[in-house]
């Protein structure tokens, strides 16, 4: 099975960015980030003299988890496996009026977002999207949400 996770970079982040961090390294916790935690790099040294980006430790704690079924139905969408393409989730939703498609290739992580009306569809947007938290910024900025 593939890994559901990955660890997240420092450009990722921003305000409602959805992640988990393990803070006795073990066991997960999510956390949205909200702008109050601090995601600056800064040198440290260690008890030995080793210089390290506490930044960069910080985020081998972090994990994200792939954007997947669950969270696209999470925006009202209903899916299902596409009839036509294999690993292919087909989303559909009725938004103002239009319909909207959401194509999610599951190995890629490639999203394609169409609107309009019935067999009429035109692209809005095609693209890597990795996680819930970008899909959300893709759909307000398309006018989906």
């Amino acid at each position: 099975m593939e890994n559901k996770y990955y660890t997240p970079k420092i450009e990722e982040f921003h305000v409602g960015f959805e992640y988990e961090f393990a803070f006795n390294k073990k066991n997960y916790t999510k956390i949205v980030y909200d702008g109050s935690q601090v995601l600056k790099s800064k040198s440290y040294y260690d008890d030995y003299g080793c210089e390290y980006d506490a930044v960069e430790d910080d985020l081998k704690y972090c994990r994200v988890k792939y954007l997947d079924k669950e969270d696209i139905e999470s925006f009202g969408f209903e899916c299902s496996d596409s009839d036509v393409m294999e690993d292919v989730h087909e989303c559909k939703k009725k938004h103002k009026g239009f319909d909207i498609l959401l194509l999610q290739y599951q190995h890629t992580k490639v999203v394609s977002i169409f609107r309009g009306v019935g067999e009429k569809l035109t692209p809005i947007f095609g693209g890597l999207i990795k996680n819930k938290s970008e899909l959300k910024k893709i759909l307000q900025m398309t006018g989906v949400l």
